[in-house]
């Protein structure tokens, strides 16, 4: 987290956020907009009753990148899971 270093004003996006814990790590580093998405309904419900305990502000979602707004922006994006399950593309 600190070779990221979230500043304020940036929008950070967790994929495969899981129970939340490097999303709670951006906003408490000072991310202004942290959101985490994930294809597990029972782990959102995890990162958003955590989220809720340490009154942080982040926004947790059932989602795929493919079903989110494509009109968002995002200065920093992590992953703690995912890069195990992103496949190449064919011919790379």
């Amino acid at each position: 987290m600190t070779r990221l270093d979230p500043k304020p004003g940036e929008r950070w996006l967790d994929l495969a956020c899981g129970t939340g814990a490097v999303a709670e790590r951006a906003a408490r580093a000072g991310a202004d907009v942290v959101v985490g998405i994930d294809l597990a309904p029972a782990l959102i419900e995890s990162a958003q009753e955590r989220s809720e305990q340490q009154s942080l502000e982040i926004e947790e979602h059932v989602s795929t990148l493919e079903t989110r707004d494509g009109e968002e922006y995002w200065q920093l994006f992590s992953t703690s899971y995912g890069p195990a399950r992103i496949r190449s593309p064919v011919g790379s």
